[in-house]
């Protein structure tokens, strides 16, 4: 009986110094950051392709400011993707986010082809948008967290606009350069825009009555304001289906409300996807309501 005691004895001091060194790596790792990691494989898709990767930083928090994490994190990318991500600075202005490119970056030095392990990219345009999309989401993902806010991205390199080695290839996918300027809102943001005949997808005229291939559905647009449009759906001149769509922020040619999605195509063209009644291609008839009650 006794040596069962004493090992009893023995098990419970050693849970005890178990559970007090838990405690203590516990307290003392409070204040490090678990944060996420963003390979955005969008490629100019409105429908986002992303993965995730969970990374613990090496100093606590304490000890860092929103400009060293974000170093870090475009360190773990580099490390993740085999790419270089390596930048010279970022900085916070209000709810702006500055990331100055190094100029010895992947994205800066311009590459062919990239595979390694579950990365596959075809090609250099390929490669671009996924860096830059990769650390604008990554960014945007944690900045709630390091930032405490919620921030838009702007790029350059060495303070000046982006240009890219490539440059040719990207202006006619939809971005020759970026100017300081202008936030970086996605690849899928500027293919639509490259889509859209060179017109910015936030100023083209959804507005009008459009007709369905079978002549039986006509589509009034209007009060559109960058943001969302009122519509309505009118069989027979009775208004049969109406509501407030709301556009994609990654790609303004793209809206939706409830089951439906709106793609227009930057001139005379709506596709209505989803399931219900209303799906079809519809052309406009003219950019007056008037026809359309």
């Amino acid at each position: 009986m006794k040596t069962k005691f004493r090992i009893s004895t023995l098990l419970l001091s050693l849970i005890f110094l178990c559970l007090s060194l838990g405690a203590l790596s516990s307290c003392k790792s409070e204040t490090y950051g678990i944060y996420t990691l963003v390979a955005d494989f969008s490629n100019g898709s409105p429908e986002p392709l992303h993965r995730f990767y969970e990374v613990e930083l090496t100093k606590p928090l304490d000890d860092k400011s929103f400009t060293d994490i974000s170093m870090e994190l475009a360190g773990h990318l580099s490390s993740w993707t085999g790419l270089n991500f390596t930048l010279n600075s970022v900085t916070l202005d209000g709810d702006k986010l500055i990331v100055d490119w190094s100029e010895n970056s992947t994205l800066m030095t311009g590459i062919g082809r990239v595979r390694r392990e579950d990365f596959d990219l075809e090609d250099a345009a390929s490669v671009n948008w996924f860096m830059m999309d990769s650390l604008a989401s990554t960014l945007k993902q944690n900045a709630p967290f390091f930032a405490g806010m919620e921030v838009t991205v702007y790029y350059n390199s060495d303070g000046k606009p982006l240009q890219f080695a490539n440059s040719e290839e990207m202006a006619l996918i939809g971005m020759s350069g970026l100017p300081t300027d202008q936030p970086y809102e996605g690849s899928a943001f500027f293919v639509a825009l490259a889509n859209g005949a060179g017109k910015n997808p936030l100023s083209i005229t959804w507005g009008g009555v459009y007709m369905n291939a079978d002549e039986t559905i006509r589509l009034g647009i209007g009060s559109y304001d960058g943001k969302s449009f009122d519509f309505l759906f009118t069989v027979n001149n009775i208004v049969n289906y109406e509501g407030v769509a709301e556009l994609n922020y990654q790609n303004p040619l793209y809206a939706d409300y409830e089951d439906y999605v709106f793609s227009f195509d930057g001139s005379d063209t709506i596709t209505i996807s989803g399931e219900g009644f209303f799906e079809g291609v519809y052309q406009r008839e003219s950019e007056s309501l008037e026809s359309a009650g």
